[in-house]
């Protein structure tokens, strides 16, 4: 990954990428952060476009349709993006949550080097096997 862009946060910014799986109830928090205050912009799940439709994608689940070459449909494009969130007049936070296997195939050395860089902080969420296997079934 190449990662040309890095922007420093600035009055207070915070930037926050949420790891999580499917079925942990990220929708749910994802939803209650963008309602929350007009000044957290929410990005859903960004890397899937990479992982579904960019020109590497990983899933073969939409291999009939043909690869999408935007500059998002690539993971640096993602990261780029993300970099590039909240900068403006509003100053506004930037959540982002992301599967974390949407970074299969791809090398996570090199993710996280560019959003250190960015000074992008991450979090994790998971939920409990119990819970989660049960609502994979339902779905």
């Amino acid at each position: 990954g190449s990662c040309r862009r890095v922007i420093q946060p600035t009055g207070g910014m915070v930037r926050v990428v949420v790891w999580t799986a499917p079925r942990c109830v990220s929708t749910a928090l994802e939803k209650a952060l963008a309602g929350a205050t007009p000044r957290v912009d929410v990005m859903h799940e960004p890397l899937s476009k990479h992982y579904y439709f960019g020109p590497q994608r990983v899933s073969e689940r939409y291999a009939g349709q043909p690869p999408d070459t935007a500059s998002d449909a690539t993971p640096d494009g993602v990261f780029e993006r993300i970099l590039a969130a909240g900068d403006g007049e509003r100053g506004a936070h930037v959540v982002v949550k992301d599967m974390a296997y949407y970074l299969d195939g791809y090398d996570v050395r090199a993710a996280v080097r560019c959003l250190r860089a960015g000074d992008v902080r991450h979090a994790f969420l998971v939920r409990s096997p119990r819970a989660t296997v049960p609502s994979l079934y339902k779905a």
